[in-house]
């Protein structure tokens, strides 16, 4: 028999908090200018909060985003023009697409956004470098943020990443880019045995009995709540959803919830804060990157 564990909560803001700290030191340190620049196309609400919440962390932090808006129905030619003007400019380190995006024809431009620059990870070449363990590509930021957070329970369990995750069935129940795809790629690479769900999986209930970790990105309030769980299972939940003006995400906790439970991340207050700060660690990385290339240029 397993002991019973008390869920522990894994404390999002914290670990961004430590992330947001050493950007700050790193970019005072070595006096850099960094510059992201984020394409917002349409109104999506729940954008244009995290929008805000990128700026916010950035003018923390010393990192300035630059916000171009652009409406829906934006001509593709024009926003082509747009993104490879920005790609070839050196004052420009990071460069996302801010999703979701209601037009289709807007995953073309992915494309466009240099691999050095993409911060999102976004660019077909930067997942396929990914997959092939480059250790100079980019992580998207979210994927990035789920990975720091299993960080976090290895080290509290006195484990390293590829210990902690070695063998154990991890289910991801998402196969997007930004979440699914990319988490993938490097929970295989630190030999965990994986399970990809998804809107037509069957049988998901015994999956997820059958799973040590759970990545969950459905964005349904609660979905998480109906199933059990294996003893001392890992939650990370990166689902989140705006019902009457609060954020929901795919384990909502209350009495019933949680049992088998060792470690949650929950919503709000987890893989959104640290993600916000990842994507600034990513421009970061580009900043020093393009310092670097600017410097041999000159030379």
């Amino acid at each position: 028999m397993f002991p019973m564990p008390i869920m522990k909560t894994i404390p999002g803001k914290t670990i961004a908090e430590k992330i947001l700290g050493d950007i700050k030191l790193k970019i005072n340190k070595e006096n850099l200018v960094s510059v992201l620049k984020i394409y917002y196309i349409g109104s999506d609400s729940e954008s244009s909060k995290y929008i805000e919440k990128k700026i916010e962390k950035g003018k923390e932090v010393g990192v300035e985003v630059v916000v171009e808006k652009f409406p829906d129905d934006i001509d593709i030619a024009k926003l082509s023009d747009v993104i490879i003007k920005d790609s070839i400019d050196s004052n420009i380190d990071g460069m996302i697409i801010q999703l979701p995006v209601k037009n289709p024809g807007i995953k073309e431009l992915f494309k466009l956004i240099p691999v050095s620059k993409d911060v999102d990870g976004l660019n077909p070449l930067s997942l396929g470098l990914l997959w092939q363990d480059d250790e100079y590509v980019l992580i998207p930021a979210t994927a990035k943020a789920i990975i720091k957070t299993l960080e976090y329970v290895a080290g509290d369990l006195k484990m390293e990443l590829n210990e902690f995750l070695e063998g154990k069935n991890c289910m991801i129940i998402n196969r997007s880019l930004i979440v699914g795809k990319p988490i993938a790629s490097i929970l295989l690479k630190n030999n965990a045995t994986l399970i990809i769900a998804h809107s037509k999986t069957k049988n998901i209930e015994d999956l997820v009995s059958k799973s040590q970790v759970i990545i969950s990105a459905t964005g349904i309030p609660g979905f998480l709540n109906k199933f059990k769980f294996s003893p001392n299972t890992t939650i990370i939940d990166s689902g989140f959803k705006y019902v009457d003006g609060k954020i929901l995400g795919d384990a909502i906790l209350d009495d019933k919830f949680g049992e088998n439970v060792e470690y949650l991340s929950p919503v709000p207050g987890g893989i959104g804060p640290i993600g916000v700060a990842c994507l600034l660690e990513n421009t970061l990385l580009a900043t020093k990157e393009n310092s670097s290339r600017i410097q041999k240029d000159l030379s």
